[in-house]
């Protein structure tokens, strides 16, 4: 009996310092916006805020979902769920593949960061992954996912994308959260379907 709880209790701690690994590498993004009306075209709509997640990785870079960054007048970026806000502008932003990196340039803000390892390609098919993200009273929130299938969708001719198809216990997503294989960014959650979780 003490052999099965003292491999429990490693469980537990093993589980612990991963999940404490993965909250230096998760970001919290405001991103401001404002479109145009498109009734009239020549006036802008009012401003609106909305919040994201991405993941630091190699070179002080964020990666995150590129579809919440359209229309942006501002981004913003805090870490390790604090209310503290940062600058950041878009190095590269690909809507056919989904993603965008971002750069902060005040550098302070990756003190006590650490930048995520980024997974070698490899089937994620019927493998456990964790989708991460900070909740709005600042607790780090991760949910299991199962990858049950890849599929290969065309957004524009000649522009493939693979998606990786989850079930999870989330009630919401798809929101730039960063999924991860271990401790290995693995992809970034930019749908969410409540209908089949």
């Amino acid at each position: 009996m003490k052999k099965i709880l003292f491999i429990i209790l490693l469980l537990c701690i093993a589980s612990k310092l991963f999940a404490n690994g993965r909250m230096q590498h998760v970001v919290t993004l405001t991103i401001t916006s404002q479109s145009y009306n498109h009734d009239l075209p020549w006036q802008k709509l009012s401003f609106k805020k909305k919040k994201y997640y991405g993941c630091i990785v190699k070179d002080n870079l964020i990666v995150t979902m590129a579809y919440g960054l359209k229309n942006h007048v501002l981004i913003e970026v805090s870490k390790h769920g604090s209310t503290k806000k940062y600058e950041a502008k878009i190095l590269a932003k690909d809507y056919f593949s989904g993603l965008a990196v971002l750069k902060v340039s005040d550098s302070s803000f990756f003190n006590n960061t650490k930048p995520a390892d980024i997974l070698k390609p490899v089937s994620l098919i019927n493998r456990n992954v964790k989708i991460t993200k900070w909740d709005s009273r600042g607790s780090f929130k991760e949910f299991k996912a199962e990858v049950i299938k890849n599929a290969i969708q065309l957004y524009e001719p000649n522009c493939p994308v693979v998606m990786h198809h989850m079930y999870t216990s989330m009630t919401d997503g798809g929101t730039g959260e960063p999924v991860f294989l271990g401790n290995k960014l693995a992809g970034i959650a930019t749908t969410y379907d409540s209908n089949s979780k």
